[in-house]
């Protein structure tokens, strides 16, 4: 599934992220099941529910890593090990878990991805480009199918 977002590539690091960040895919993981289950069951009927900003819920879970300009960090809140000085630096930085596209719902079981996106190289207007001629490019590091029944 690519939740309709065009222009998206994949990259498919999944394999990494579930070794390299196991307490945080799972935390994402029981969290977005959760938020789901009462979206689904608020929806009753409806076979394809947009995951939207919700009072009091969060859209994407964010992780930062500790040091730089994200302060304190909390990549290891879930007892994953701080990022290492090439991965702060070069090869990921902060990161965030989202939802991509509708949940698809039937019979009251309801699934869709949950991705990590990512954007590379540079914006068009910005001086990185100018400096660079170094495009920007959005793609997916990582994808998880979620699947559940309503509550």
């Amino acid at each position: 599934m690519n939740g309709g977002r065009p222009g998206f590539n994949e990259f498919n690091q999944t394999d990494y992220f579930n070794k390299r960040w196991p307490g945080w895919v799972s935390r994402a993981k029981e969290y977005f099941t959760e938020d789901i289950n009462a979206l689904v069951a608020e929806h009753r009927g409806e076979t394809e529910i947009p995951f939207t900003r919700r009072p009091g819920r969060l859209f994407k879970i964010g992780v930062y890593p500790s040091g730089s300009n994200f302060g304190e960090g909390n990549d290891t809140k879930y007892g994953d090990k701080a990022e290492t000085y090439w991965e702060k630096w070069a090869s990921l930085g902060a990161f965030a878990f989202e939802i991509d596209g509708p949940i698809s719902v039937s019979n009251s079981q309801w699934n869709v991805d949950m991705t990590v996106g990512d954007i590379s190289g540079f914006s068009e207007d910005g001086l990185g480009y100018t400096i660079t001629h170094i495009p920007e490019r959005h793609f997916f590091r990582a994808r998880w199918h979620l699947t559940g029944a309503a509550q």
